[in-house]
């Protein structure tokens, strides 16, 4: 086909903006694209007949004028070895160096481009350019010739993907986003410093190595200045198809100058790259109309919508690149990359990693403050009394905003599929080449368990709190997933594949809390196997109503099960690990501690027990206090002829951090798990209380336990907080330009949390219960802030936190729920200890509240996918009405500012990104903190408006291995 590269560019446009579109919208589409022009849309249409497969990649030459490659081809000195991908340009394969021993890409041109003299000016120019930059940033190429007529190019190997795969899942963090673009910009710095302009940049052509290095690829459109290229002849070459009124680039990436066909320079690529970043922040394009022409119309006349969830220096950043005048924008790559190392620097907000409602977090503090959903909570179980065996490897490196949920090994050990909040990973341990896995549409979830083939896994999805859980085979490299299971978590399958283990609730509601105060149900009750598919489920161990079950593991012969039994009654609590018989019924407990701490009973669906091939079973026990957030893995053997247990049990890891989510190979050399260190942390940060910005905000507490902030001190120079780092819940004040704290409140044998300064400022006024006794009574006590022994104020059987007014001083309020989700507020006069009931909250599930300092309203809202929605209630009189968030939705928690004029309150998005807000009563919000991947984040601020506390997270987690135990 002959045609100018003009109206090959304007074939591309309305064919790419078609593809974008259902079939049977196109001809209405090309209708209006090509309105005056029948030969344009004949030449589009013409190519919509192909398979859309084939287009969209840009391959549109007949399969006949391809060259087939076979592994064993050579290509000069090169060994083909396999075909990795189709690309706009050609076909790219796998191939080895025999001399550097080292493996490389070979793009490969079909034959009939050697004709097509524009394609083939582009591939010898991309290859020039390419081969002339010597920066970790840009792709290595290293050789360019022809194979039986057909241009190919070799270059370096890249593991991982591109930014647009990245994309596919969503937003990314703040501090991923400046760590990407300060590499985009040195390497586009080196290009420009060469006289390569790329002129092209789009995700697609940024590609993300596995270790987080960026490479920009495909110079195919770059402008070459005869400055630099002159001295070499290849000026001609690299300036043709160059002049000013031809429009060359992706529409939506494209610079003002470019899309009206003006001379460019190396500015074009700062715009280009300020439109990535913006669709990095947020996910959408800055320029994203329903035609090519309206899109280019809107980069010649409209900004992009504000950016107001990310800090103003780097919205500054961001909007400079996107300037329609190139004077105005950095100058320079190079001082692009300065900006945002300087900003980097100065520091920008970190995230948190919980997905519970605050409250809930304040009162399963008593019941489990280190409750980590991530990766299971914290059980206390044995002391250590041996040294730990075997060698520890960490195989994934997610920060703290990405932590892995679950990890499971392939049972010939050359694979780790694990997930994190971004999806689901296939990760070949040898070579470290991650992939994401292709999960079901509408389907996300965890691996679990693999199949003996090493080709076939177990994936646990929960789709929703109001549904019951899942479990799905999926082929680890390609297929069609299946669900096999409804209602079944926990799951593990049989050594020869046969079978599948799995919990399931009585119920019928699995492993889900279904009240906010009471998740006692989040254990499984009945334990079922069926067969490899899913058929003829049987019911193998059905438990007493005070039994909770945790995740299964398989014995190496398939005859008996192991689990985590918890056994909760009124009085007395036992967490046992034991071991079930298939074949006569009989249960054995191989260990068993009678009190443990409460917070075992909050197991969730972690698989925290193992079984080798020798006949070791490996549970996950607790470090005693101060040490309890952390556990390690301990091995009992088993007598095969008695089943009992034999000898000491023995401890294989040692060091901070809780484990769970076991999972061995078939020889039993390697056993994988979860190590998770995160942990609540308090944060300070200094607030201006005219423009609502948050700066200089730090770590208060510096050590590894859980501490969580729920108060000021009158002179507004110290954080109240409760923290677990002596072995129990307690009360404790920090100075905020001090580094240790000073405790207020303990009891040997309660847990303290939720303090609250008292009306007159001289007290706090906190909640307590029975350390080793969970359902027990609540009590609402008081202690001097100056120091000195606390005093029972109230005793209910439970309270959902506890706020007071600064005016009049006699009123403070608190929340009690029922079973049924419900929220009763009541006041409370802290001189007499007399309530009343004053309002009770039926339509709002699992309620957050809180109580203006000024005594004047009652703040309450519930999360909504919608709409944010607070209903202010009148303490006056109880009349209400609703405030609505403009532009939020998903709020999860809510405190007052000190002047009661605005509100504090944090909204999870779709995305799973959590933005702290400040709301003023008209409804408008301002965000301060943002937490990619977030779980929870709530925020008290000072009396004077002058700081910020907040609760993020500290820590990571990440699978690790273990071998020669």
């Amino acid at each position: 086909m002959n045609m100018t590269p003009e109206r090959w560019q304007q074939i591309k446009v309305v064919l790419h903006d078609a593809l974008e579109l259902p079939q049977q919208q196109r001809s209405a589409f090309l209708a209006e694209a090509c309105s005056g022009d029948p030969a344009l849309r004949q030449e589009v249409e013409s190519l919509l007949a192909l398979e859309d497969e084939d287009v969209s990649t840009g391959i549109l030459e007949s399969s006949a004028s391809r060259i087939a490659l076979t592994p064993g081809t050579m290509l000069g000195e090169y060994e083909v070895l396999s075909l990795l991908g189709v690309g706009g340009m050609g076909e790219v394969y796998r191939a080895r160096d025999p001399r550097l021993r080292r493996d490389v890409a070979i793009k490969v041109l079909p034959s009939l481009v050697s004709n097509d003299l524009d394609r083939l000016r582009r591939f010898e120019q991309e290859a020039r350019a390419a081969a002339a930059l010597n920066h970790p940033n840009i792709l290595a190429v290293f050789q360019m010739g022809t194979y039986e007529g057909a241009p190919y190019l070799v270059s370096e190997l890249l593991d991982g993907g591109t930014l647009r795969e990245q994309l596919l899942r969503g937003p990314m963090p703040v501090r991923k986003t400046i760590d990407y673009s300060v590499q985009i910009a040195r390497g586009l710095a080196a290009a420009h410093e060469k006289g390569v302009v790329h002129r092209d940049l789009k995700p697609e052509n940024l590609f993300i190595t596995n270790d987080g290095r960026v490479k920009i690829l495909d110079f195919g459109l770059a402008k070459l200045t005869q400055h630099h290229w002159a001295l070499d002849g290849s000026v001609a070459t690299a300036t043709e198809g160059t002049e000013p009124g031809v429009v060359m680039g992706t529409v939506g990436y494209m610079s003002p100058e470019q899309v009206s066909g003006k001379p460019v320079d190396h500015r074009a690529d700062i715009f280009a790259l300020g439109a990535i970043m913006y669709e990095v922040l947020t996910g959408k394009r800055a320029f994203q109309k329903p035609t090519a022409a309206e899109t280019m119309s809107a980069i010649l006349n409209e900004d992009p919508p504000q950016l107001h969830t990310i800090p103003p220096a780097l919205q500054k950043v961001v909007h400079r690149c996107l300037d329609k005048n190139p004077a105005q924008r950095f100058q320079s790559a190079s001082d692009l990359a300065f900006a945002l190392e300087a900003l980097s620097d100065s520091g920008v907000p970190r995230w948190s990693t919980l997905r519970e409602n605050r409250r809930w977090w304040i009162l399963s503090f008593g019941v489990a403050l280190v409750l980590l959903v991530v990766v299971g909570v914290g059980r206390r179980f044995w002391p250590p009394t041996q040294r730990p065996r075997g060698t520890q490897t960490r195989l994934t490196a997610r920060p703290d905003e990405d932590p892995v949920r679950t990890a499971v090994i392939s049972p010939d050990g050359a694979y780790i599929a694990y997930s994190d909040a971004t999806g689901a990973y296939l990760k070949q341990i040898a070579t470290g080449e991650t992939h994401p896995l292709a999960l079901p549409k509408g389907v996300g979830g965890h691996p679990v368990a693999w199949y003996p083939d090493s080709n076939h896994f177990l994936l646990q999805w929960f789709a929703s709190a109001e549904e019951d859980p899942s479990l799905w085979v999926l082929s680890a490299f390609g297929g069609n997933a299946r669900k096999v299971i409804d209602n079944g978590w926990g799951a593990a399958v049989s050594p020869d594949g046969s079978r599948i283990a799995f919990i399931r609730d009585a119920t019928g509601r699995g492993g889900v809390c279904r009240v906010k105060l009471d998740c006692r149900y989040a254990l499984g009750r009945e334990i079922w196997a069926a067969g490899f598919d899913g058929v003829q489920p049987q019911r193998i161990v059905e438990a007493n109503p005070e039994d909770r079950f945790g995740p299964v593991a398989w014995s190496p012969d398939g005859q008996q099960i192991t689990y985590v039994k918890l056994h909760v009654t009124a009085k007395v609590s036992q967490f046992d690990v034991e071991m079930r018989d298939l074949r006569s019924g009989r249960s054995v407990v191989l260990q068993s501690e009678p009190a443990f701490n409460a917070d075992a009973e909050m197991l969730a669906w972690q698989p925290m027990v193992s079984w080798t091939r020798d006949g070791r079973v490996i549970f996950a026990g607790h470090e005693p206090p101060p040490n309890e957030d952390d556990s390690n893995a301990w091995a009992i053997r088993v007598d095969a002829k008695t089943l009992k247990p034999k000898g000491e049990r023995v401890r294989l890891t040692n060091g901070p951090g809780a484990i769970s989510s076991f999972s061995i190979t078939a020889d039993g050399r390697r056993l994988a798990f979860i190590k998770n260190t995160l942990q609540p942390q308090v944060y300070v940060g200094d607030l201006d209380p005219v423009t609502k910005v948050l700066r200089n905000n730090r770590r208060l507490t510096l050590d590894q336990h859980a501490s969580m902030p729920s108060s000021w001190t009158p002179d507004n120079h110290s954080v109240i907080f409760f923290s677990h780092r002596n072995g129990r819940g307690e009360v404790f004040k920090q100075g905020i330009d001090e580094t240790t704290p000073e405790l207020l409140a303990s009891d040997p044998a309660r847990h303290s949390f939720g303090a609250r300064l008292s009306p007159d400022g001289s007290e706090i006024f906190y909640i307590s219960h029975l350390v080793n006794e969970w359902p027990s009574p609540f009590r609402l006590m008081r202690a001097p802030i100056a120091g000195g022994p606390s005093r029972l104020l109230l005793e209910r059987p439970g309270f959902d936190d506890l706020y007071c007014s600064h005016m009049p001083a006699t009123l403070c309020i608190f929340g009690q729920g029922d079973d049924a989700g419900h929220e009763t507020i009541f006041t409370l006069d802290p001189a007499t200890a007399r309530t009343r009931e004053f309002v009770r909250i039926t339509d709002l599930q699992y309620p957050d509240w809180a109580l203006a300092p000024d005594g004047s309203l009652l703040a309450v809202f519930a999360p909504d996918p919608h709409v944010g929605r607070i209903r202010l209630f009148s303490m006056k009189n109880g009349s209400a009405r609703d405030l609505i968030v403009k532009g939020w939705s998903g709020l999860m928690s809510l405190d007052w500012a000190g002047d009661s004029r605005s509100l504090f309150a944090a909204a999870m998005q779709p995305d799973g990104t959590i933005f702290l807000l400040n709301v003023d009563l008209r409804g408008n919000a301002h965000p301060l903190l943002e937490q990619k991947n977030g779980q929870i984040c709530w925020a008290i601020p000072s009396s004077n408006g002058r700081h910020l506390a907040s609760m993020l997270m500290n820590g990571e987690s990440n699978a690790w291995m273990l071998e020669n135990f």
